[in-house]
């Protein structure tokens, strides 16, 4: 889809941490975003590795 609309595609992802969904397992990636204290976010993965190598530190 990027090649065939370039800097305009954005692809987007929906998640869910609770609801009529089951519990996801602790290791999965809507546990831990559920888990962060907030009712919903947008996590913006284009700009690459986040300051401070992506260790957390920035």
């Amino acid at each position: 889809m990027r090649e065939r609309f370039g800097a305009d595609y954005v692809s987007l992802g929906l998640t869910f941490h609770h609801g009529p969904a089951p519990v996801p397992p602790p290791d999965y990636a809507e546990a831990v975003l559920g888990s962060a204290g907030h009712d919903a976010y947008l996590l913006d993965l284009r700009s690459g590795v986040p300051p401070g190598g992506g260790s957390g530190a920035g």
